[in-house]
């Protein structure tokens, strides 16, 4: 989130709630909720596709980046907004 929610959003993609993760930004849909291998954040993590992500960071783990697929392939859930300001408001 330090990119792409809360305080500072890149690209206008905000990963801080689902609507705004399934929404994309201004490079188009990252994520294709229980369709890992048609969202392009998938590519983008696994170093296969630019820009690299995380920007300015090491390569995720295999582990890691087979945990964000898995979890994009069961629809991506949210619990809830991962940022505070986000629950304001919510029931």
């Amino acid at each position: 989130l330090r990119c792409h929610g809360g305080k500072k959003i890149e690209s206008d993609f905000d990963l801080s709630d689902r609507e705004g993760l399934l929404k994309g930004g201004q490079f188009g849909v990252a994520v294709v909720a229980g369709k890992s291998r048609e969202s392009p954040l998938v590519k983008l993590i696994q170093h296969a596709k630019e820009p690299h992500m995380p920007a300015s960071a090491p390569k995720l783990a295999d582990a890691e980046t087979a945990r964000i697929i898995e979890w994009i392939d069961l629809g991506a859930p949210y619990d809830n907004p991962l940022v505070a300001s986000k629950l304001k408001g919510k029931s």
